[in-house]
């Protein structure tokens, strides 16, 4: 109800909530152990390359999944795939702290990023990461998406990751998809797979998309050799993504 009624009020909280949960967890110590030990760098995966410095590590969420390049790793392969086939602009509707759009922006030099969080502290954050990685002219940071955002977008070779707790079923109305015909899209979903809205959204894009379902890919903390210094327990708390529900994801691409 709150992200309905007041999002950037909703998206607000849930930042402070998590940042508690993981300093809880010890998670930005943990972090700071790792980057000691193999440096303040994604080390894998396609975002590889971007400075995480420490001093921003209590904001990010799965602070050291990031940097070991763990994190998400069921996106790895469409989103390189998307990059290497030079889609673009690449449109992220829930950056977060910007690990895929700062990420993908250094990938990718010619690529014009437009980033969307309602948290101003997110917003925030992503503009220090850019800046930190020399990302800035690439990218445009926004508060808001809805289908009039995204209609004013050139969407025709776009990359697009939303990840909108939900408001998926809304943003991907059948006008927007129509838009999106040559467009690769990723979305998270918040309901399970059979749920009626989930059915409803596929059903608007296989039309035009072939539509590919990602699970999490959990690593084995015990095989990550970075990781070698830490106790079996500081392994698996670094890997860990701290979700509460499994993640679910949808790959769109053009037919």
């Amino acid at each position: 109800m709150g992200r309905r009624v007041a999002p950037r009020w909703a998206a607000a909280r849930a930042r402070r909530y998590q940042r508690g949960v993981r300093q809880a967890a010890g998670l930005p110590e943990l972090a700071e152990r790792v980057i000691e030990r193999v440096g303040d760098r994604v080390i894998d995966g396609p975002c590889a390359g971007l400075r995480y410095p420490a001093d921003l590590l209590p904001e990010v969420d799965a602070p050291v999944a990031k940097l070991l390049g763990t994190y998400e790793r069921q996106l790895h392969e469409p989103l390189t795939r998307a990059i290497r086939a030079g889609r673009g602009p690449f449109i992220d509707v829930g950056c977060a702290e910007g690990y895929y759009a700062v990420g993908l922006a250094l990938t990718c030099r010619g690529l014009t990023v437009h980033a969307y969080d309602h948290a101003r502290s997110a917003r925030s954050l992503c503009g220090q990461l850019a800046a930190i990685n020399g990302c800035v002219e690439q990218l445009e940071l926004h508060v808001h998406c809805d289908q009039r955002e995204l209609r004013r977008l050139p969407l025709e070779h776009a990359l697009v990751l939303a990840d909108v707790e939900g408001a998926e079923f809304a943003l991907f109305s059948r006008e927007v998809v129509s838009l999106l015909a040559g467009a690769v899209v990723i979305i998270e979903l918040h309901r399970p797979p059979d749920d009626p809205a989930v059915v409803a959204l596929l059903a608007r894009f296989l039309p035009s998309h072939s539509a590919e379902r990602l699970g999490a890919m959990v690593p084995d903390p015990d095989a990550i050799p970075a990781l070698s210094f830490l106790s079996g327990q500081e392994r698996a708390a670094a890997t860990s993504e701290w979700r509460t529900q499994e993640q679910t994801w949808l790959a769109l691409t053009p037919r």
